[in-house]
Order: C-alpha cells, then sequence, then structure tokens
C-alpha cells in the first residue's frame, strides 16, 4: 500500500502539524517521502529514524512486527546519509511530535561517504569549505544562507535583464602573471 504521491516534508507539517493525536488516528492519512537519513535510533522492537528532504525534516518509526525479516537485518546496514523511500501512517508520538509510522521502506542510494552525526556536525570551520556539500545537507543555518544568496543573485540577473543590461564574464582563473605575481616594469 504505497502512496503514489509523494510528499514535501514541509507540506506535511502545514497540513497535519496542527491536529491532534485523536484526529491523526482517525484519518489515517498516507503519506510517502524520500529524503537522507540523517538519525537513527535501533531499538528493540521498534527503531527511530529521521529524514531530511530539500524542505525539512521528519521523524519515521520501524516496528519490527510490521517487515519481513530480511527488511530488519537490513536496518542495521543503512548508514546516515542514505537515500530512502518511506511511506505509512502519519501519527503523533507522547512528545506531540509528527511521525509517520512506515509499513515500506526502500532503500534508493546508498552513501559511501563518512558523514558526521546530527548532533555535534562539522566541528572545523576550514573543513565546513572544503566539504561544502557535507556543510549543505548537515547544517540547516549554512543551507538558509545559501539559498537566499542564490535567490538573490537571481533576482539580481532578472532585475538587470529587464534593464537591458548585458552580463560580461571576467577571467578569473588565468595563465598570465597578473597581480602580485606580475613582474616589474621599467619606466
Amino acid at each position: 500500500m504505497v502512496n503514489n504521491l509523494l510528499n514535501n516534508i514541509i507540506e506535511i507539517f502545514l497540513k497535519h502539524g496542527f491536529k491532534r493525536y485523536t484526529t491523526l488516528l482517525k484519518e489515517n492519512n498516507v503519506v510517502s517521502v524520500q529524503g537522507r537519513l540523517i538519525y537513527r535510533r535501533l531499538l528493540g522492537s521498534i527503531n527511530f529514524f529521521e529524514i531530511q528532504d530539500s524542505t525539512s525534516r521528519i521523524q519515521f518509526s520501524i516496528q519490527r512486527e510490521n517487515f519481513k525479516s530480511n527488511t530488519i537485518k537490513k536496518l542495521s546496514t543503512l548508514n546516515i546519509g542514505d537515500v530512502l523511500f518511506v511511506s505509512g501512517f502519519l501519527r503523533k508520538t507522547k512528545h506531540d511530535t509528527i511521525c509517520i509510522y512506515a509499513n515500506f521502506l526502500n532503500l534508493l542510494a546508498k552513501s559511501y561517504v563518512k558523514f558526521p552525526d546530527k548532533w555535534s556536525g562539522l566541528k572545523e570551520k576550514n573543513f565546513s569549505y572544503t566539504k561544502r556539500y557535507l556543510d549543505l545537507i548537515t547544517n540547516l543555518s549554512s543551507r538558509r544562507r545559501f539559498l537566499l544568496r542564490i535567490h538573490i543573485l537571481k533576482n539580481l540577473r532578472k532585475f538587470f535583464i529587464a534593464h537591458y543590461f548585458s552580463e560580461v564574464e571576467t577571467p578569473i582563473l588565468n595563465n598570465i602573471p597578473s597581480g602580485a605575481n606580475a613582474k616589474h616594469f621599467k619606466t
């Protein structure tokens, strides 16, 4: 029973975030999301995970009795950073957190890059500049700043194009010595 319509996580929060536990229990909303696994907590009969797409994060849980034994074995091989497809019923936990009680899970892409854990993130500032992709995945404020920059540049280009300006690209990385590397000329 997989919902064909793929949901954004932010849409789920906007549509169902303010509903009560009993209301969500009666409605039996089936949602499907895909995203990157950023947190996992493997317990006895129930396992909790957190998945992140381009809009937000959501928690999902897997109860062992709902899945076959080979799927349960695959849970231990999941790494932080793997891309998953999850489908299931939308509920709220005891702590009033929206959670997907999964009845279908599929691994879309395996991550072989070592991701920093959710709580510590990237500690070194220099590392976050050299491994920009990790910084954008793990650091929400960095991702928002990056998306804001993209939005500003897009609107600046749109404004200048509307006013008949031309964009001229100048070479930044050139082979001709210039600046501090240039030879002094004699007059």
